[in-house]
């Protein structure tokens, strides 16, 4: 069930008024939610245990306490709560320090514009990591509580594996008109565009690799009619059948 309590979100940020900032163009963005600041290891670590936020948005410099102590702390606690870092400002090494050290993104405070969607991308990813978790705990019980979990998803999801399509759920049926077996016939190109193959093969053999690859993209697919339809994708990897595939989500 979709949790409906407000979005909550942690500042760690020694300046109230970059605080105010960051909040301020959130909420003009039109995302609602709930606020905590805090400036110390003690008061950040008592936030974790009683504040339980859903998305972490760090400055990364800070005297006596910085962004990169933060997220470490938060990654020991949950490593799914989003962290964002915001800095005055970056080079390239500390920022790709900073995602490989657990960061979900990072936003430079004097292109604060970018910090709503920063935060609904965070947000985008710990759902589906959640889903992911959801899935792989499905699938060590049976077939039918699988079934009912996945059919009941509001998106298509697709487990495409070797290049081939291993389990479609009912909305990915509905989306295309394509029934399981037709799914399973064919490898998983010959359900998108021709224009569109190459991007598609290209980003599922990266993320197969663990290569970085877009968050989301678009592409077109062919429905049984022969009529086109974009799809927005998201996916991440898990394990079937003991091997690695891509739980795609349309």
């Amino acid at each position: 069930m979709e949790n409906t309590n407000p979005l909550r979100i942690l500042f760690v940020e020694d300046l109230p008024s970059d605080a105010i900032l960051a909040e301020r163009e959130i909420r003009k963005s039109g995302l609602e939610f709930s606020s905590k600041r805090v400036d110390s290891k003690v008061a950040f670590l008592k936030a974790l245990e009683e504040f339980h936020p859903d998305v972490i948005v760090s400055d990364y410099s800070m005297p006596g306490f910085d962004g990169m102590q933060a997220l470490k702390l938060s990654l020991e606690r949950d490593s799914r709560i989003p962290f964002i870092l915001l800095t005055g400002s970056m080079n390239e090494e500390t920022a790709v320090a900073c995602m490989k050290a657990g960061a979900s993104d990072y936003v430079i405070k004097e292109h604060m514009s970018r910090l709503p969607f920063a935060v609904r991308e965070a947000i985008h990813q710990k759902k589906m990591r959640v889903a992911r978790d959801e899935s792989e705990r499905a699938l060590s019980e049976s077939e039918n509580k699988y079934r009912i979990l996945v059919d009941n998803a509001n998106e298509a999801i697709v487990v495409v594996q070797d290049g081939l399509i291993k389990f479609v759920n009912r909305n990915a049926m509905e989306l295309t008109g394509y029934s399981e077996q037709e799914f399973a016939a064919k490898p998983f190109t010959e359900f998108i565009h021709p224009d569109d193959r190459n991007i598609v093969v290209e980003n599922y053999m990266k993320r197969v690799k663990g290569e970085p690859v877009p968050i989301r993209y678009s592409f077109r697919v062919i429905t049984v009619e022969g009529n086109v339809r974009w799809v927005e994708t998201g996916a991440a990897i898990l394990k079937w059948q003991g091997k690695p595939a891509t739980l795609n989500f349309l």
